[in-house]
């Protein structure tokens, strides 16, 4: 098996924030190719996602690198998102990954992903979960990873996502 090393925009959120800033750091600085951009450098709730859109592939080709997924980013990690007990905070966050979505397809990703939600539950725990339906989108793929979720014990019947036997012991 090859595997190939690539890098999420993240870094770049503060200091790198433009397609034409970061791009090159990444191709010519660090020489990677692949390319995981975080919505944290995107307006996907007011922007205009084609001007955005098109940065962000014409960056990618001036300095070939391959966009191949898009990622939520931090900033929405600190929001309820889809799992917020309020309807319309679910309807919006349901908008903005619409827009994700479709931002992730107009620049070539073939996939998108990150931080869905969390809700805190009245026993305590905090439960976080991919939607039901895995037909997200037209994307090849979509990935919901596991985020830090504190249980009440380790007996607890529900889990945020089963480990393999060989990496349970690392808690």
């Amino acid at each position: 098996m090859q595997l190939e090393l690539g890098i999420n925009t993240c870094f770049a959120v503060k200091r790198w924030p433009l397609p034409t800033d970061w791009a090159p750091i990444v191709s010519e600085r660090l020489g990677l190719r692949l390319v995981e951009h975080s919505f944290d450098l995107v307006d996907i709730a007011g922007g205009s996602l084609a001007e955005e859109s098109a940065a962000v592939a014409s960056a990618a080709r001036q300095h070939g690198l391959s966009v191949r997924s898009t990622f939520t980013g931090l900033a929405a990690y600190s929001s309820n998102m889809l799992l917020s007990p309020d309807p319309a905070t679910r309807a919006s966050a349901q908008a903005w990954f619409g827009r994700a979505i479709a931002f992730s397809e107009s620049i070539g990703a073939i996939a998108t992903g990150g931080h869905i939600g969390h809700i805190r539950c009245a026993s305590g725990t905090t439960r976080t979960s991919a939607p039901s339906d895995g037909r997200v989108c037209a994307l090849p793929f979509a990935s919901w990873p596991p985020m830090p979720a504190r249980r009440a014990s380790r007996r607890s019947s529900w889990r945020t996502w089963p480990l393999p036997a060989s990496r349970r012991q690392l808690r």
